[in-house]
C-alpha cells in the first residue's frame, strides 16, 4: 500500500493525463501507425477511441494507486475483440497496447522531472502503469484466444451445416461454390465409421486427404456420431475405419446417392471392417433390412430355431455361415471351421433337420442368406 505522500502526487500526475488526454492520444496514434503496420488499417476514430480510454484507465490507476484485477479490465477484452475482429493479429495488440502504455509512461515521467518529483514516487507510478499493462496483456490474451475458439467452432457449424445441405437436397438445384466444392463436378456421397480406439477427427482427416482429387476437395464431417461428406474420388481410409459410398453424381443429385450410401452402411458398419464399400460390395444385402415384416418372418423360421438349439456358442449358425460364405464347398468350409469334413456334414445335416429344409434348394440358400444378414444386426 502506497502512503499519503506517494499517493497525493501520483494523484496530481493523474490530472496531468486527463489534462493532456487528447494531445496524449495523438500521440499513441502517431506512434502506432509509424510502428505497427498492421494498424494503418484500423479506422483512425476506432484507435483514438480505445487510446482515450487507456489513458484516462492509466490515470485512475495512479490516482486510486493500485491496478485492477485482469478480468475487470473492460477495455482489454473489448478492444481485443474489435481488433481481431479487425484482422489484426494478437501480437500486435498486445505490442499496441504496450507502445501506448510507453507513451503515457513517457508523458508522466516528463511532467514528473517538470515538477522535481522525488524519483521514488515516479519510480511507483512506472510500476503501477506497467502492471496495468500487464494485466491488459494477460486479459487480451484470454480473450483473443476465447475468440479464436469461438471463431473456430463456428467456422465448423458453418462448414457441417454446408455439407450436410449437400448430402440431403436442402439446396435444392443450386448449389453454391464453398470450400473448394465445384457444382459441376462429381463427388461419391459417403459415411463413414471410425472403428475401436480411432477418433473421427483422425478418420476425416485420413478421408479428406486420400479424397481429395486434384483442385476438388472431399469434404466431411461428424453428424449424428458418424462421419459424413462427398468425395471426388474413392477415398482410403486404411485402418481407420469403414466407409460406405454412394453412387458418383453432381452434388446436385447427392441426396438421392446419399440414400444409397446408407444402405451400403446399414450392411457394412455393424461388420466393423475397415476398407471402403459400394452397392456392388453388398448387392442384395443393402435390400435385406429394408422389409421389416420379412425379416422378422426370416429371423422366426431360420435363426431363433438354430439359436434355441445352441445358446452359448451359436455353433450350429456360424458353421452354416462359413459354409455358404464358402459357397457350400465343404472341404474348404471345413478347413475354415478347423473340423472334420465328417463334422462338418454332420451338423449340415443337423442343421437341415432341425429347419426342415434342402441346402440343395436355391430358394432356402437365398432364405438362410438373408436371415444371416440380418442377424448380425
Amino acid at each position: 500500500m502506497l502512503d499519503e505522500r506517494v499517493l497525493r502526487v501520483l494523484a496530481e500526475g493523474a490530472s496531468m493525463m486527463r489534462r493532456d488526454v487528447d494531445s496524449i492520444t495523438e500521440d499513441c496514434i502517431d506512434r502506432g501507425m509509424n510502428e505497427i503496420p498492421s494498424y494503418r488499417a484500423i479506422p483512425v476514430d476506432d484507435l483514438r477511441n480505445s487510446l482515450h480510454r487507456n489513458v484516462m484507465r492509466s490515470a485512475e490507476v495512479l490516482e486510486c494507486g493500485d491496478v485492477p484485477a485482469p478480468e475487470t479490465v473492460a477495455e482489454a477484452t473489448g478492444t481485443t475483440a474489435e481488433r481481431a475482429a479487425q484482422g489484426i493479429p494478437i501480437e500486435d495488440i498486445i505490442r499496441g497496447y504496450r507502445l501506448s502504455i510507453t507513451v503515457i509512461y513517457e508523458r508522466f515521467n516528463e511532467w514528473a522531472a517538470r515538477e522535481q518529483v522525488d524519483p521514488a514516487q515516479v519510480l511507483a507510478g512506472a510500476r503501477l502503469l506497467w502492471r496495468l499493462g500487464d494485466h491488459f496483456i494477460s486479459q487480451a490474451a484470454v480473450t483473443y484466444q476465447r475468440i479464436g475458439i469461438e471463431n473456430a467452432l463456428e467456422e465448423d457449424r458453418a462448414r457441417t451445416n454446408f455439407i450436410r445441405d449437400v448430402v440431403t437436397g436442402s439446396f435444392g438445384s443450386v448449389i453454391a461454390s464453398e470450400y473448394g466444392l465445384s457444382p459441376t463436378s462429381s463427388y461419391h456421397p459417403l459415411i463413414a465409421q471410425p472403428i475401436d480406439g480411432v477418433g473421427h477427427h483422425a478418420l476425416r482427416q485420413r478421408l479428406e486427404s486420400t479424397g481429395r482429387s486434384g483442385d476438388r476437395a472431399a469434404l466431411t464431417c461428424v453428424w449424428d456420431e458418424r462421419c459424413i461428406g462427398v468425395s471426388p474420388r474413392k477415398p482410403d481410409p486404411g485402418r481407420l475405419g469403414v466407409v460406405a459410398l454412394g453412387p458418383s453424381c453432381e452434388p446436385a443429385s447427392a441426396a438421392a446417392a446419399m440414400q444409397i450410401a446408407e444402405l451400403v452402411y446399414a450392411v457394412v458398419a455393424p461388420r466393423g471392417v475397415p476398407g471402403v464399400y459400394t452397392l456392388d460390395d453388398v448387392t442384395w444385402r443393402a435390400a435385406a433390412r429394408c422389409e421389416p415384416v420379412v425379416c422378422e418372418w426370416l429371423r422366426d423360421r431360420y435363426l431363433n430355431p438354430l439359436r434355441a438349439q445352441d445358446r452359448s456358442s451359436r455353433e450350429l449358425e456360424d458353421t452354416l455361415a462359413v459354409f455358404l460364405k464358402h459357397r457350400r464347398n465343404v472341404q474348404s468350409a471345413a478347413a475354415a471351421l478347423v473340423v472334420h469334413p465328417n463334422t462338418l456334414r454332420y451338423r449340415l445335416n443337423k442343421i437341415q433337420a432341425l429347419l426342415d429344409v434342402d441346402l440343395e434348394c436355391t430358394d432356402v440358400i437365398i432364405g438362410l442368406s438373408w436371415a444371416l444378414e440380418i442377424g448380425i444386426d
